[in-house]
């Protein structure tokens, strides 16, 4: 479903709420987790070498996975984080 801008803002604030408040669930076990970001929008690291990526990636270790970099003018919606 493609939605308006003003409905996805409101779409990704209930996610983010959402996140949070599963955090804090988690928390209370004593847990931890992992969170992995991708599919980027950024044009410095989109014209960056597939090396230079890897070694971002390896850097914060796994955290961001940069194989799906896209050029911001190509985003469709509003990303998570």
């Amino acid at each position: 479903m493609i939605l308006n801008q003003e409905t996805q803002m409101v779409a990704v604030e209930k996610v983010l709420e959402e996140m949070q408040k599963a955090e804090e669930y988690v928390r209370n076990w004593n847990a931890s987790w992992m969170e992995t970001c991708l599919d980027a929008n950024c044009m410095s690291l989109y014209r960056k070498e597939r090396r230079i990526l890897r070694d971002i990636e390896r850097k914060y270790h796994g955290h961001y996975f940069l194989s799906n970099i896209y050029c911001p003018e190509n985003r469709i919606g509003e990303p998570l984080k």
